[in-house]
């Protein structure tokens, strides 16, 4: 059963040992509350002020903040602080978030709507299965944050300034979602781009130096000639290289060691493997292919030392000196490659 709350005195009676569940705060001005390491389960704040108010490293889940008002004053979130925070299944709905913090924070099924987040910070934070549909933007930071299974669709110039000049520098962004987004001017320098879709997307004057570019869609977006060009070549390289080392990935993984003396003989013309990844790790360290081919060169035998006995050079040569002697030969030629050692 949820319990109301209107007055800051009915939401401390609710508040237990930094706790607080299955409540509803309504038109509460809470500007001088800390949640601060706080659990909050089920909790909305409606309608509710909220400039400034930290909630930083709080563990939240179920929880909603909105506003069903057009005056901004009824509730507004500039500057609210969810630094390193892990807010699970919540949403957000019309809010007004300018200069947020969401510093090192995780977003899980999080789902903001309507809202305008301009100048936030998310920089190094963890969003998955996350959403930030028709909201403003413009101007975040989201540099070395771990984008994966999220959505920014639906940001048009419609709706404000939309994503311009956001920062995803060294970002890694995996399946997620910008299309029809405004990314004018955007940062993607140095970010890891997975399945992102940019479908219909805005990207002009965008920066993509740098970047790691794989399987991404660009099908009718706004994209200088020549960075779409680079990005396609780029992800082709990419895309050949990631395939080709699963399959060597796969291949060890589901081959016993015996069966692979015969398989990476054949796998190390064309590719170097490093041994620790056949000792007992359970992912193989492959490298790309290597374009040149295997060097053959002659070695002269070299004469012992004098007083010295000969030694053969491997238990081979010493079953030679039992068998008969065949007439002296041309100096051997002996292939020099890296070889796989098995334990």
């Amino acid at each position: 059963m949820t319990t109301l709350c209107k007055t800051l005195n009915d939401v401390d009676e609710q508040c237990s040992e930094q706790h607080l569940e299955d409540v509803e705060i309504l038109r509460v001005d809470l500007g001088i509350w800390d949640f601060a390491e706080y659990t909050l389960n089920h909790v909305s704040f409606q309608n509710t002020p909220l400039i400034g108010v930290n909630f930083r490293k709080c563990q939240a889940s179920n929880i909603t903040f909105s506003v069903n008002t057009s005056d901004d004053r009824g509730f507004w979130m500039r500057g609210i602080n969810f630094a390193t925070s892990i807010l699970v299944d919540s949403q957000f709905e019309s809010c007004g978030m300018q200069e947020a913090i969401f510093l090192g924070s995780t977003l899980q099924g999080v789902r903001f709507h309507s809202s305008q987040l301009p100048a936030c910070n998310f920089s190094g934070a963890k969003i998955v299965n996350s959403t930030f549909q028709d909201s403003t933007l413009s101007s975040a930071n989201f540099e070395r944050a771990s984008i994966i299974r999220s959505s920014f669709s639906g940001n048009t110039a419609d709706n404000g300034a939309a994503m311009e000049r956001v920062n995803f520098r060294n970002a890694i962004l995996i399946d997620v979602d910008f299309s029809r987004a405004n990314l004018f001017a955007a940062d993607f320098s140095g970010a890891v781009l997975i399945r992102a879709n940019f479908k219909q997307a805005n990207l002009t004057h965008c920066n993509f130096d740098g970047c790691i570019q794989i399987d991404s869609v660009f099908k009718q977006a706004e994209i200088e000639d020549e960075t779409l060009n680079r990005l396609i070549e780029l992800s082709a390289t990419k895309t050949q290289i990631l395939r080709e080392q699963n399959q060597i990935q796969d291949a060890l993984e589901n081959h016993s060691k015996e069966e692979l003396i015969e398989l990476v003989s054949h796998l190390t013309k064309a590719y170097v493997i490093d041994s620790p990844a056949l000792s007992g790790s359970s992912a193989p360290a492959v490298r790309a292919p290597v374009s040149t081919p295997i060097r053959t060169e002659t070695v002269a035998p070299q004469a012992p030392p004098n007083n010295a006995p000969e030694t053969p050079d491997s238990p081979t040569e010493s079953n030679a000196d039992a068998a008969p002697q065949s007439p002296p030969a041309a100096p051997t030629r002996r292939k020099r490659s890296r070889m796989v050692e098995f334990d």
